[in-house]
């Protein structure tokens, strides 16, 4: 008889049973290969580098997000996971465990888009606020880009 295939546990039931944020980030570095995770390809519009916020343009690529560009507000897609050159084909993760090697995410600190379109651990002091993870570990970021915008 044939196993049905692997079905992560719901957030509901993981919760029920994480007490504490350290119970929390344990849980999701041992079973971050198991989490559902969202990528999508899309054309960039200009160099993307990876670990940059990204957003949809109206012309169907995507470029660095901008924290004072009030049109960039509602069209945040997600953060590259890999580099490339315009006109070329970028991997973004739209939700779920992001790896990018050397980023020095610090385990358990949320991460805002700051003015260059990088994450960083403190939101900007203007422009768009937008949380878009929180750090796992040295390389990995749980990415939950459906954070609360907010006009500074």
């Amino acid at each position: 008889m044939a196993q049905p295939p692997f079905t992560p546990p719901s957030w509901s039931s993981v919760i029920d049973n994480i007490k504490g944020p350290e119970q929390f980030l344990a849980w999701i570095a041992a079973n971050s290969k198991q989490l559902n995770r969202l990528t999508k390809q899309f054309v960039a519009g200009t160099v993307i580098n990876g670990g940059r916020a990204v957003y949809l343009h109206s012309d169907n690529k995507i470029y660095p997000f901008d924290i004072n560009n009030e049109w960039c507000f509602d069209r945040f897609v997600g953060i590259a996971e890999t580099s490339t050159n315009a006109g070329d084909v970028c991997v973004v993760v739209t939700y779920g465990v992001s790896h990018v090697v050397g980023s020095g995410w610090v385990a358990g600190v949320p991460y805002y888009v700051n003015s260059s379109g990088y994450l960083a651990s403190s939101p900007p002091e203007i422009g768009l606020v937008l949380q878009v993870g929180i750090g796992i570990d040295g390389e990995r970021i749980l990415i939950e880009p459906h954070q609360r915008f907010e006009l500074i």
